[in-house]
């Protein structure tokens, strides 16, 4: 094909397929369904979602070094932002939003334009005599170019660009054709509106929205398991704090009430009454320090350090 033909296809074909890029952004999945796409308004902003997207480099800047053996010492935001980095369930809970987007872009894949081409080149040989020492060639070349695409509307719409050139030692001058082909089919029943058409993608665009708030929503739990089991923690060593200094005061009171019962001023019976409360003392104290260790426990699961 001359390069002059071949300008001209790209030209005729650029031309045609500005018309039917337009036609086809009239009626794109995006604008038909607009409406329905429940997470185009921006969220309320929250702790948890403003801790999940802010960047790694971000966090390890406040997150504290745990590498180190013996206690871990750490504030409030620092057990948030440990949790929101290491915690296994929610690490899990991320992956639901992307592989929700895979299947909505593959719901809006069926509405992508699909570009074909082709290019052919044939060459003929004629016998002119009957000795056939005398041959005749014959050539001819066809280069065609389309794109289609689906809309939401049910229309199947198609545009191609075809051109052809024959020349031939039997006549001097070459032979074009050009061809330039639009076709618009619309469903009349089965496959017609956009209600039927974008079903799929309907679904898989609240697919995606329920699992960005369900991740949220398990983040935000997140938050407040780690914030209350925090002070649980700070709260149940205070007690443990509370419970040893009765336990001191509890067995002051018994050595003097054992002084007193030596000198005679209390009956023997009251220092059973003192044991018995120095028992109570230490028995509080032992499910203080047993519930200190549950929280403890519970607090490394939800923070899950490295």
């Amino acid at each position: 094909m001359m390069p002059k033909q071949f300008l001209k296809l790209v030209m005729i074909f650029l031309w045609a397929a500005t018309v039917w890029v337009f036609m086809l952004s009239c009626v794109t999945p995006d604008r038909a369904e607009r409406r329905a796409d429940v997470d185009s308004r921006p969220d309320t902003a929250s702790p948890a979602r403003e801790a999940i997207e802010q960047p790694a480099e971000q966090e390890t800047e406040s997150v504290p070094t745990t590498g180190q053996e013996g206690p871990i010492e750490i504030t409030v935001r620092e057990a948030l932002l440990l949790a929101l980095e290491n915690n296994r369930s929610l690490r899990i809970e991320k992956f639901n939003p992307a592989i929700s987007r895979t299947a909505e872009e593959e719901a809006r894949s069926d509405f992508d334009p699909v570009l074909t081409g082709e290019y052919s080149y044939d060459r003929e040989k004629k016998d002119t005599s009957m000795n056939s020492i005398s041959e005749k060639l014959k050539n001819q070349n066809n280069a065609t170019l389309g794109v289609s695409g689906y809309l939401p509307t049910g229309t199947d719409v198609g545009l191609e660009v075809s051109t052809d050139r024959t020349w031939s030692d039997l006549y001097s001058d070459d032979l074009h054709a050009t061809r330039v082909g639009l076709s618009v089919t619309q469903a009349l029943l089965r496959g017609r509106g956009l209600k039927y058409n974008l079903a799929t993608l309907r679904q898989a665009r609240l697919d995606t929205s329920i699992s960005r708030h369900e991740l949220r929503g398990f983040s935000e739990f997140l938050v407040a398991q780690v914030e209350e089991t925090y002070w649980d923690y700070g709260l149940i060593q205070r007690q443990i704090e509370i419970f040893l200094e009765s336990l001191k005061l509890a067995e002051q009171h018994k050595n003097e009430t054992e002084e007193m019962i030596r000198i005679g001023t209390l009956a023997e019976s009251e220092l059973v009454a003192a044991e018995a409360e120095i028992a109570l003392r230490r028995e509080g104290l032992i499910n203080a320090r047993s519930n200190l260790e549950k929280t403890r426990l519970q607090l490394i699961r939800v923070l899950n350090p490295p």
